[in-house]
Formats: structure tokens, C-alpha cells, sequence
């Protein structure tokens, strides 16, 4: 693969990244009461869960839009990524949450798919690393 072809796909996977975060922050916090019914998490959680999303939304596409994706913000997108999923399990681990079935899995489902993009993320930049200083 060409260092331009990583580095699209690299910018592709931001915007996923960037999209799935802008989604979810506003299903979080717009759908707030149902789901804490649905879910077995408290409103606030939820809610204040979505909103912390959209700041990560807004670095993931302002570092995807970049002609290179500045290294250490793809970093930063890559331990908040793995950050996110350990809080989502330590979520699950604490004796005053808790959730539904329904809950369970909407924790561990979401906590994959995320380090799924963290994981191709880190490939992605490692690739075009080696590609561009080579």
C-alpha cells in the first residue's frame, strides 16, 4: 500500500470514529429517559456519558480532516478509545450500578466495536508511520 492510501484510510477510520461518537452522544443524551429505563443505567450517567462524547467527536474529525493527521492527536484519540472501554467494563464492575440484561450487553457490544476502532487506528498509524519515515 502507498503512504497515501494509508493515510486515507487512516483519516476514513477518524471519520467513523468521529461519526459513531457524534451518534451515540446524541442518542445519550437525547434518549436519556428510555434508555436508563431500558439499560438499568442512571440518567445522569448517561447523559453526561453522551455529552463527553461530543468533544471527542469534534477532535476525531478535526484530526481526520487533516491533510496528515497530526501523530500524537491520533494517539490521544487511541488511549481515550482504550480509556473509554476500561471506564465501560469498570462501569459494569461497580456493586452500585445495576444494569439490565439489555444493559450487559449494550456495555460489552459498544466496548468492542471501540476497541475494534482503537485497535485499527493503531495499525493505520503505525503503517503510515513506517511508510512515510522509510
Amino acid at each position: 500500500m502507498s503512504a497515501n492510501t494509508n493515510v486515507k484510510t487512516l483519516k476514513t477510520i477518524l471519520m467513523m470514529d468521529a461519526a459513531t461518537c457524534l451518534v451515540f452522544g446524541l442518542l445519550l443524551c437525547l434518549g436519556t429517559v428510555p434508555l436508563a429505563g431500558w439499560l438499568g443505567f442512571p440518567t445522569d450517567l448517561l447523559f453526561y456519558a453522551g455529552l463527553i462524547l461530543f468533544p471527542c467527536a469534534a477532535l476525531m474529525y478535526l484530526t481526520g480532516k487533516q491533510a496528515q493527521p497530526n501523530r500524537h492527536l491520533v494517539w490521544l484519540i487511541i488511549v481515550g478509545n482504550v480509556g473509554w472501554v476500561v471506564a465501560s467494563f469498570g462501569l459494569l464492575a461497580l456493586p452500585s450500578i445495576n444494569p439490565t440484561m439489555l444493559g450487559n450487553a449494550f456495555v460489552v457490544v459498544q466496548a468492542i466495536a471501540v476497541i475494534i476502532l482503537a485497535g485499527i487506528e493503531y495499525r493505520q498509524l503505525a503503517t503510515t508511520a513506517k511508510i512515510i519515515t522509510a
